[in-house]
């Protein structure tokens, strides 16, 4: 047992089976594991099977919901690699004494062999795969086959005996390709994962995948073989074995023939621009035929062709500077990547496969065609009927699984990708002022919206489902014990499975999943069923590499361990006993042992931590009582720490010396996503990475009329309003439900999901029939005002039937939600505030004064700032009250001193984007002199002396030096000929980055066109001319990730400056996170797609946006983070990069041109 925040140290332990050991290289151990002992050996496990009434004869069907809320809760998450959890809560059963470790010691419970068969398409499954609810008399179903008969294709035909031999053969020769089939399939693969590949080679360079195929045929053999780079330390590849898959392939490949029939013609004649067509429509249907014939898979165009009818098809082409993409979606896309599994050149996924007539008849389908999931999740699937070369296939399997799912997620991106750009958002008031201003088109409304939220693994999901966790956690409490689980590559189960194949359990990385996915569902049932801990509440769970899973476990306070003996009653955290428990003692001695503290430890130290559970599912099962309450937080965010990455760094090999130098100075780091083949399969079956019980309902809420509409950029306004009008919010059914339902009138709007459901047909809340939900106001920050405190009130008003409902107190309604909230008790005053301007006052100007108060306002600390502004007005005075004497030349009233200091106030709020309009509570000034915040956002920027700018600009560009000058002329000319572009400005300190900042904008201001000085930090922006920050002038998110982007709406002030900005300046640029720019640019190219020069193609939309700055000096701040996660935020790492053009300044002005000229570099 190891105790969260315990000194003691112990080691976990994993059973195998007696006699094995665990040698998949891919399994990742516990980390405590890995930290104390390293590599030892596991513990063994003989395994009998157990006949007749076992303990573990388990039935897996499904549960019902359960009506009312029972005694416990769980809530849980089961992972693929190092984290994931489930949590579990409490329990009112006295049944935890299955945590002893004196327990009679069963065998291991065994799932039995895949002896059940699809009843539609033959697919070999496991009993306890089956559907909780079977089909016509009694028929068992399956779903992750063929989804029950919706999805059917033609099985894959017998392959051609070389190939059979080669898999299924134990001689030299059929081992060798067994090794070696990766190498062998990238012999004669047509396409490569990523590169620029001609179909024929340059004249100094060697064919390489669909080129040989093409060229020279003579000596064919050892191209191919020279194609995967065999060093002088690998085997040599057999050559007869290449010479054998070349004529099976010739001779049975639909595809070969194309490009074989392609050489031929080039080599009739070579003149003649050629080019190779895969056609991606079929005429034949997709359920029942799959091996194309030659010229149905490919064209040969001989001459010029039209783009415009190709632009759906792979076209090769003779000799092309571009990258020929291969669709995901091409039906050759699997055959061109892997003949060897595809040797016919079968058709892959198409677009246009149906979903089976039969179940079409049965019920009515949202969609007509079958999901790559689903296609790739049938061929996976084992059948005596079809070909198991894909199976039989090891490693290049395991490359097929994360490949196929790569494609299943790209598919994914394309369509979130495509989507977002359509839909924009606007709260509803919002939109009837645009209808009454005179605007019709909803697209130039509102502000572009993201889709994360839905992308599954995606940043704001595993954000979501964290904030889901801590809702669960508020209802039941703190956990008592962290629970992990872990698969068991070694299990009898999957080996046994598997002998037939003669394969190692990483060969078939399905089976592990799918093996993994049974004991899982029964560990659930147990913990359901109550015959560990009792009735559980709930349960959260997540999965990711490879399978394993954490639990948190929450039980009732009476049952929770008060001393070290009740710990050891329910974990065990002793050697077991030689003679009365054998099994678990049982432990291999092989002499592994490592030094840990200066202590050699061996296998006698790895001690289980549950005998039941350790002996009953014959895997790593740790068990730790989590007994500090500041792990909790920890935990609930570990588990929602998103997937596995590993940041790779790429080498050239240097073939004459052996040895590996590195590309460029800077190594190339990609930050990579990390996908197990166990993942793979596990997504590609469609097993849950997320499940909640009880599930929790996020519920949103909004001020009157400023709920967010989501809409279209086709719509017009008036539709949209009028679809908006017609269909109520959750809140506003919430108000009506409160009228229709006496009960409803008992419950929070938070604990409203826990009885009623909402319609999302109807748009009502009606009453629940099953089920256990909790619910979960959505975040709002402080800064948000009335909004805020209206979320404040939710948690604790009941029966609302309107708005003024929420925010009346003892029958009293008031003006504002805060005011409601200061009537319940639920905020402090704000004396401490008051007593800290006072302070102030005692030294502080009166200008300093209305500073301070205006950055107060700003926090939004401030609970009142009216009752401070009446405690604290007078110090503002002084020199506000005499400007105003003199101006207006007349004795002023109390009135007009408020009115006239409010005024100044204002202005230090305008600059910042905010203003006292945002304070419902503050009074706003009458001051006829102040501007509004539309005009003063664009005389700012334009409230310059031309003339003196003129001159000064004339004075600083006779003084840029040559490097400056090239500098200055290509960005002066992007800006006249407003042709966009996007520029680096590179150079060290000193070399004249500002001095140039302020030739430009004195240039471009004089004459009367705009340029925002944008910097990463203040003092930065200080030596700009009219410099702010970055995330204040573009309302950058301080916290930012791939999917962020900038608040500001079409329409607005802001968006209006920088639609009219000719030149966008960004010092200080390697400092921010490469996401701020990305976000930028999305805003800009919604915000800009109205303007005449908008490109969507380009950068910010077409908008010159000039950034600068010294990749020497600091670069992005990455809590904890390593050198190669700093360098892979830094702006030179995002795709935006390669459309910058990048301009050098080398020269140090400081150096050749003395102090003189330092406040000018």
């Amino acid at each position: 047992m190891k105790l969260l925040g315990h000194k003691r140290r112990r080691i976990t332990v994993s059973l195998t089976p007696s006699g094995r050991e665990n040698v998949n290289p891919n399994t990742r151990v516990h980390e405590s594991l890995q930290q104390d002992i390293g590599h030892l050996q596991k513990f063994p496990l003989t395994v009998a099977t157990r006949q007749g009434s076992s303990p573990w004869n388990v039935d897996t069907s499904r549960d019902k919901h359960l009506r009312h809320v029972t005694p416990t809760t769980l809530l849980g998450h089961s992972h693929f690699s190092s984290s994931s959890s489930f949590h579990m809560a409490r329990t009112s059963d006295d049944q935890l004494e299955a945590f002893t470790a004196s327990s009679i010691e069963p065998d291991v419970w065994s799932i039995g062999q895949p002896t059940q068969s699809c009843v539609f398409c033959g697919a070999k499954m496991w009993v306890h795969e089956r559907l909780a609810k079977g089909g016509a008399n009694n028929t068992i179903l399956f779903s992750i086959c063929c989804m029950s008969g919706k999805v059917t294709l033609p099985l894959l035909p017998v392959p051609p005996p070389l190939l059979w031999v080669l898999l299924n053969g134990d001689d030299q020769r059929a081992l060798h390709y067994q090794k070696h089939i990766r190498a062998f399939n990238g012999m004669f693969s047509f396409t490569s994962m990523a590169g620029k590949i001609h179909l024929l080679p340059q004249q100094s360079s060697k064919p390489k995948f669909a080129q040989l195929y093409f060229y020279d045929t003579k000596n064919e053999v050892q191209n191919r073989i020279n194609t995967i780079g065999v060093s002088n330390q690998d085997p040599a590849i057999d050559h007869t074995i290449v010479a054998d898959l070349t004529s099976v392939l010739d001779f049975n490949n639909s595809l070969a023939k194309c490009f074989r029939y392609a050489r031929q013609r080039f080599t009739e004649d070579s003149t003649t621009p050629l080019q190779l067509r895969l056609i991606k429509k079929r005429n034949t249907d997709g359920r029942r035929y799959n091996l194309p014939s030659a010229s149905e898979v490919a064209a040969l165009i001989v001459g010029d062709f039209d783009a415009d009818n190709l632009s759906r098809d792979v076209v090769i082409q003779t000799h092309s500077n571009l990258l020929k993409r291969i669709d995901v979606n091409h039906p050759q896309y699997l055959a061109l990547q892997y003949p060897l599994l595809f040797p016919y050149g079968e058709d892959g996924f198409r677009s246009d496969i149906l979903i089976s007539d039969e179940r079409s008849k049965q019920q009515l389908h949202k969609r007509e065609s079958i999901s790559m999931r689903e296609f790739l999740s049938f061929r996976i699937q084992m059948r005596s009927n079809e070909s198991q070369v894909l199976l039989k296939s090891r490693r290049l399997f395991q490359q097929f699984l994360v490949d196929s799912y790569t494609m299943v997620e790209a598919e994914r991106l394309q369509y979130h990708r495509f989507h977002q750009s359509k839909f924009h958002s606007h709260q509803l008031q919002g939109l009837h002022e645009c209808l009454i201003q005179g605007e019709t088109q909803a697209a130039r409304t509102g502000k572009r919206v993201i889709l994360p939220s839905s992308f599954v693994g995606g940043p704001q999901y595993m954000y979501n489902n964290c904030k889901d966790a801590f809702a669960i956690g508020r209802y039941v409490g703190y956990p008592s014990y962290f629970i992990t689980i872990t698969c068991n590559p070694e299990w009898t189960n999957i080996k046994d499975c598997i002998a037939a194949y003669s394969l190692k359990p990483s060969d078939r990385p399905d089976i592990i999943s799918r093996v993994f996915k049974i004991k899982l569902d029964v560990l659930l049932k147990d913990l359901k069923d109550g015959s560990i801990f009792g009735k559980p509440k709930g349960i959260e769970f997540q999965k990711r590499g490879l399978p394993h899973c954490h639990i948190l476990l929450f039980v009732q306070p009476a049952k929770k361990p008060r001393s070290s003996v009740d710990i050891d009653h329910h974990i065990s955290a002793e050697i077991p006993d030689e003679h009365t428990q054998p099994k678990l003692y049982k432990r291999s001695d092989n002499g592994r042992s490592t030094t840990k503290r200066n202590v050699n430890l061996d296998n006698r130290f790895v001690v289980p931590y549950n005998a039941t559970w350790l002996l009953k599912y014959g895997c790593h099962i740790n068990v730790e009582y989590t007994c500090q309450t500041s792990a909790i937080k920890y935990l609930f965010k570990y588990v929602h720490k998103g997937n596995d990455r590993v940041t790779a760094s790429f080498f050239r090999s240097h073939d004459s010396a052996g040895s590996d130098v590195t590309v460029d100075e800077i190594q190339n780091y990609y930050d990579c996503r990390y996908i197990s083949a166990c993942e793979a399969s596990w997504r590609l079956f469609g097993f849950e990475i997320q499940y909640k019980e009880p599930n929790v309902i996020r519920l949103p809420f909004h001020l009157p009329n400023e709920q967010n509409v989501l809409y279209e950029d086709y719509q017009l306004i008036e539709n949209v309003i009028d679809a908006a009008v017609s269909k109520d919010s959750m809140f506003i059914g919430w108000f009506k439900a409160n009228k229709n339902f006496d009960l409803a009138r008992t419950l929070t709007y938070a604990e409203m999901p826990s009885l009623f459901v909402w319609d999302k047909r109807g748009y009502m809340w009606r009453p629940r029939k099953q089920g256990n939900v909790i619910g979960r106001l959505t975040h709002i920050p402080h800064s948000h005002g009335e909004e805020y405190f209206l979320r404040l009130l939710l948690n604790y008003q009941k029966g609302c039937q309107t708005f003024a409902d929420v925010h009346s107190v003892g029958g009293i309604v008031y003006d504002t939600f805060k005011e409601a909230c200061y009537a319940l008790g639920l905020l402090q005053d704000d004396r401490e505030f008051i007593d800290a301007l006072n302070e102030a006052s005692a030294w502080a100007s009166p200008n300093y004064f209305r500073r301070l108060f205006a950055m107060l306002l700003m926090s939004n600390n401030i609970v009142r700032p009216d009752m401070v502004w009446e405690k604290c007005w007078q110090h503002c005075v002084d020199n506000s009250l005499l400007s105003g004497r003199h101006n207006l030349g007349f004795q002023c009233s109390v009135r007009e001193i408020k009115s006239i200091t409010l005024a100044e106030i204002e202005k230090l709020l305008q600059p910042n984007g905010r203003s006292l309009n945002e304070f419902p509570d503050m009074p706003f000034p009458d001051y006829a002199g102040l501007p509004e915040p539309s005009d003063s956002i664009f005389f700012d920027e334009l409230n310059f002396d031309r003339t003196e700018l003129a001159s000064i600009a004339v004075d600083l560009i006779s003084r840029l030096n040559r490097d400056q000058r090239v500098a200055f002329d290509t960005i002066a000319t992007a800006v006249h000929h407003d042709t966009g572009g996007f520029f680096f400005v590179c150079g060290y300190g000193g070399t004249g980055k500002t001095f140039l900042w302020n030739a430009l904008s004195a240039s471009i201001r004089s004459k009367g066109d705009i340029v925002l000085n944008v910097a990463s930090s203040g003092i930065a922006a200080l030596l700009l001319p009219n410099g702010q920050t970055a995330h204040s002038r573009f309302k950058v998110p301080l916290s930012v990730n791939q999917d962020s982007i900038c608040n500001i709406r079409q329409g607005t002030p802001l968006a209006r400056l920088i639609s009219s900005a000719k030149l966008v300046i960004w010092d200080e640029a390697p400092m921010l996170n490469k996401f701020c720019f990305e976000a930028l640019d999305k805003c800009l190219k919604d915000v800009l797609r109205f303007d005449r020069g908008y490109n969507p193609h380009a950068p910010f939309g077409g908008k010159i946006v000039v950034l600068g700055g010294d990749f020497h000096q600091i670069l992005p701040v990455i809590p904890r983070g390593s050198r190669e996660e700093i360098f892979h935020s830094c702006i030179n790492a995002s795709n935006l990069w390669q459309s910058c053009q990048v301009l050098q300044l080398t020269e140090n002005m400081r150096l050749s041109r003395g102090s003189r000229d330092i406040h000018g570099v």
